[in-house]
C-alpha cells in the first residue's frame, strides 16, 4: 500500500537484517550492534534516495537494549505488524545471521510481499520492468531428501 506524496506513489519498504550481537562471554557486543545499525542506516539512506519510504527497525529502536525496559518480544511483534503493511522488503547482507531476520522474511513470504537484496532490482520492480530478480530465500527451505518423501506409517 504505497503512500502518495508530490503526486506520485511511493512504495513502503521494510529493512530486514541482523541487529543484536553478543560477545563470547554472553554480554552484548555494543560495537557489533553499532556496526549493524550503521549498515541498516547506510542502506536506508540509499533506498530513501531511490524514491522509496523506508521503515528501518534498527533506527526505530536504536540502542534501546540499553535505554528502554521493554521486552524484545514487544519490539518483534511491532516489527512484524509493520512488516505486513509493506509493499516489499529489503534484506541486508547479514539477514541470514539473524533469527529475527529469518522470521521476518518468512512472514513476508507468507504474505506475498516481495523480498529484494538489490536496490537496482527493487527499482525495476517498482517501475514495472520485467525480469527483476528477487532475493534468494531458499536457505529457509532445506532441500528435501528422498527419505523425507516417504510416508511413515
Amino acid at each position: 500500500m504505497p503512500i502518495v506524496a508530490e503526486g506520485k506513489k511511493i512504495p513502503l519498504i521494510a529493512i530486514v537484517g541482523r541487529y543484536y550481537a553478543v560477545k563470547e562471554d554472553g554480554n552484548p557486543d555494543y560495537y557489533k550492534i553499532e556496526e549493524h545499525i550503521q549498515l541498516a542506516e547506510k542502506f536506508a539512506v540509499e533506498i530513501w534516495n531511490a524514491g522509496f519510504a523506508v521503515f528501518t527497525p534498527h533506527l526505530n529502536t536504536c540502542h534501546f537494549e540499553m535505554k528502554a525496559k521493554v521486552s524484545e518480544l514487544v519490539y518483534q511483534a511491532f516489527d512484524l505488524f509493520i512488516l505486513k503493511q509493506m509493499d516489499c522488503v529489503f534484506v541486508l547482507p547479514n539477514w541470514k545471521e539473524s533469527r529475527g531476520g529469518r522470521k521476518e522474511v518468512e512472514v513476508a513470504l507468507e504474505n506475498n510481499i516481495p523480498i529484494f537484496d538489490s536496490i537496482e532490482e527493487m527499482i525495476k520492480w517498482r517501475d514495472g520492468i520485467d525480469g527483476y530478480k528477487k532475493a534468494d530465500t531458499s536457505c529457509l527451505f532445506p532441500p528435501m531428501r528422498p527419505q523425507d518423501l516417504i510416508k511413515k506409517y
